[in-house]
């Protein structure tokens, strides 16, 4: 599969799409995707606002940026039970997305290369997944960023498709942070330690009946998840 670097021409061009981003981190990406002219933007964080706040010392600018945008914000949310449960984003919720996003997942698991982390961030990603397509839009496209080498190469993201979730792959692109101005990848560490940039690759899955395949691929590659999960990130 051709590989594509992101650009801020094509977070543009996916203005028209609605966007859910999840394990949203500081809320740096997102403040920078808002600030690139995309409103239909909805993040999600799994911790508490206030949890938020203190893993992450920059965390409050950017969530204060993104609400006085309209942005909504949606905190205390597990990526891995989208579309179950109650909440905004449970059972009941009927809105439906162009692109889920998650940039950067991460169990909390350590250290990185050991066997029984590998595994957990492979159950985590799996089960985003299995979850995720529940308030997928038809056409629409799921987007998993990892960084490149070891151990996330161990993480074999195209395998962790379930096998009732009616998935596929559809295209494997590289992902350039610096498309978004502003965003750094964050450790989450009270003191603002900022992890080693490295390369990553953006993982684009779509339903198997080829819906998605239609989708325009900038529209599907430019939108995405902001930052770690947990403690413990790479």
């Amino acid at each position: 599969m051709a590989g594509a670097v992101i650009t801020l021409a094509s977070i543009t061009e996916a203005a028209t799409k609605s966007v859910l981003t999840v394990g949203s981190g500081d809320g740096s990406q997102q403040a920078a995707v808002a600030r690139a002219g995309h409103k239909r933007l909805t993040c999600t964080f799994m911790d508490s606002e206030e949890e938020v706040c203190s893993l992450y010392v920059s965390a409050r600018a950017h969530i204060e940026y993104l609400k006085g945008q309209g942005v909504p914000l949606l905190f205390s949310v597990d990526a891995m039970q989208l579309g179950t449960g109650n909440g905004p984003l449970g059972a009941d919720c009927k809105t439906r997305f162009d692109l889920i996003s998650w940039y950067f997942p991460h169990s909390g698991a350590t250290p990185n290369d050991a066997p029984h982390a590998v595994e957990s961030n492979r159950r985590l990603i799996r089960a985003f997944l299995a979850a995720a397509p529940r308030l997928l839009k038809r056409g629409g496209t799921i987007q998993v960023t990892v960084m490149r080498g070891p151990p996330y190469d161990h993480w074999r993201v195209p395998e962790l498709l379930p096998e009732d979730a009616d998935l596929a792959l559809l295209d494997v692109r590289s992902a350039d942070n610096s498309a978004f101005r502003g965003y750094t990848h964050r450790l989450t560490n009270t003191d603002g330690s900022v992890s080693e940039q490295r390369d990553a690759e953006l993982f684009v899955f779509g339903r198997r009946d080829g819906d998605a395949a239609a989708a325009t691929p900038q529209a599907g590659a430019a939108l995405d998840a902001a930052g770690p999960r947990r403690a413990g990130e790479p």
